[in-house]
């Protein structure tokens, strides 16, 4: 009998075990997590994450495990990437598309005894950013990794490049920041134009596309009476049958 539960007992440990150091799902850069807003947080780990060949190495991250996030800059402000955790971590803003050939944009680290860490920057808006977390001397851990745009307006509805038969309305959403609270309005634009605007959160807007492509905008007004402007959202409007 005691053979036997020393057996389940050791089977039992190693199955936890293996859970333990079970990979990230965005353990390598190609499996990267795509987060988006101009508002964020997401909680992660590196424990059990790997490295990969020709990864680069900032911070004297080199023996220490790495995963990645992809953040799209919804507008061109400053914006504060931070950290969190329980070990020394590493962070950094790359652009590129391969792991092996990243242009590194900003990044920090930890200081010695500390679990947290942060840089600011102004990302290009509509650029796809990397995050790479890992940590110094092949530290790992589990971390909260934050992204604030100081000011931000989006449309989160429709999403870019959709297409519609003609006739059919499209509700546009629109979410901000801004420097200057409240907000006093979001103006919605279609080409240029002002079709509308909403002085109530949530913000939004009903519009019918013209036949052919639409190209829409949103400009969120503060209390200062300044104004920030979303990316375009473009919207395809197409007979039935027709791509």
């Amino acid at each position: 009998m005691k053979i036997l539960l020393c057996v389940v007992s050791y089977v039992l440990f190693l199955s936890a075990t293996a859970t333990l150091q079970a990979q990230p799902a965005n353990d390598n850069f190609a499996n990267r997590i795509v987060v988006s807003g101009g508002q964020l947080s997401v909680s992660g780990t590196t424990v059990g994450a790997t490295r990969e060949a020709g990864e680069q190495t900032p911070f004297n991250s080199f023996n220490s495990p790495s995963v990645y996030y992809e953040w799209v800059a919804p507008s061109s402000s400053s914006t504060t990437v931070a950290i969190t955790g329980s070990y020394r971590e590493v962070i950094v803003a790359y652009t590129g598309n391969a792991v092996n050939a990243l242009t590194q944009i900003a990044g920090n680290t930890a200081g010695n005894g500390q679990t947290a860490t942060s840089f600011t920057f102004t990302p290009t808006g509509g650029t796809s950013y990397k995050i790479y977390v890992s940590g110094r001397f092949g530290g790992n851990g589990t971390f909260t990794l934050t992204i604030t745009q100081a000011v931000s307006v989006v449309i989160t509805a429709p999403a870019n490049n959709t297409t519609v038969g003609i006739g059919t309305s499209v509700i546009l959403d629109a979410t901000a920041t801004v420097a200057n609270p409240p907000i006093n309005r979001i103006d919605f634009y279609r080409g240029g134009s002002l079709i509308g605007s909403d002085t109530t959160a949530p913000y939004s807007f009903t519009n019918t596309p013209v036949l052919g492509g639409n190209s829409y905008t949103a400009v969120a007004v503060d209390n200062n009476s300044i104004s920030l402007t979303s990316l375009v959202v473009n919207v395809i409007a197409a007979n039935p049958g027709i791509s």
